[in-house]
């Protein structure tokens, strides 16, 4: 059975959470980075904007460390859209970032909206 266009483009937004999950996990900042389009706008788990891929590269290079301890990210894609005005190589996408301990326990949960 052939992919519709939807269905590739979803599974390769899919791929891009979860690298953007693992790096972050990693506590690599340019890993994480490498994903962010020039006028992304991110909203940490915490609530804070971050408005351009330089404000978010000066944000996550001081917090992206081994301090950050027992803390862990996980994140769902919850809202891809179809094909329509924005599709790619840009697309807002709606994903739930969920704060975890190392044994996967929740911590907190927020919604979060990113543009890749």
């Amino acid at each position: 059975m052939t992919k519709t266009r939807d269905e590739i483009e979803g599974e390769r937004i899919r791929q891009l959470i979860a690298d953007v999950e693992r790096a972050q996990n990693e506590r690599s900042p340019e890993d994480f980075l490498k994903h962010f389009m020039p006028d992304t706008v991110w909203v940490t788990a915490f609530g804070r904007r971050l408005t351009g891929r330089d404000e978010i590269a000066e944000f996550t290079r001081k917090v992206l460390t081994p301090a950050l301890g027992n803390q862990y990210a996980r994140y769902e894609a919850e809202h891809i859209p179809s094909s329509g005005p924005m599709s790619p190589p840009s697309m807002c996408v709606n994903a739930r970032c969920s704060t975890m301990d190392r044994r996967s326990r929740a911590k907190r949960r927020a919604a979060r909206s990113m543009s890749w």
